[in-house]
């Protein structure tokens, strides 16, 4: 299937029967699934090059290029050992039970608070902390840099 056989305007394809726009579909649809699939691969590979050098971000002359981490999240079950690392005042105040509004909300610690008890309650309580989190994959983000494209066509306006 080619382009010329399928042409692209809407007023084109009132010529065409059903099963060619239907073959065009299914075209399109798998040249979708292919592009998608090597662009997942080609942003892998940006990741793990940036964080080889353990960089967060790329320098682009019309892009914004960079990894973006979400937060970190933490095992409950690793973290139970806290419980008798930590005072009990301090547990409370990071401690939240499970509760049901209009979806249940299991149990846990709130780790805004409890991701400061390393530096203050030392190495042990860190190690727990450290060993519980789980692994975190960035998501690269690629977008245009603010003013870019005036930037672009202020130069092909100049050629």
């Amino acid at each position: 299937m080619t382009e010329s056989r399928f042409p692209i305007g809407a007023d084109n394809w009132v010529h065409n029967t059903d099963e060619e726009i239907v073959g065009y579909i299914r075209f399109l649809r798998q040249s979708a699934a292919d592009l998608q699939a090597h662009l997942g691969r080609l942003e892998l590979l940006l990741i793990q090059r940036l964080e080889k050098r353990k960089a967060r971000e790329l320098q682009h002359p019309t892009l914004q290029v960079f990894l973006e981490y979400r937060t970190p999240q933490y095992d409950p079950a690793k973290l139970a050992p806290l419980a008798e690392l930590v005072p009990p005042e301090d547990w409370a105040k990071a401690w939240h039970p499970g509760t049901t509004r209009h979806v249940p909300v299991p149990a846990g610690l709130d780790m805004r608070i409890a991701g400061g008890w390393g530096k203050r309650f030392g190495v042990d309580v860190a190690a727990v902390i450290t060993a519980a989190q789980l692994p975190n994959t960035p998501r690269l983000v690629i977008k245009d840099k603010p003013g870019a494209n005036k930037q672009a066509t202020k130069e092909q306006e100049e050629v």
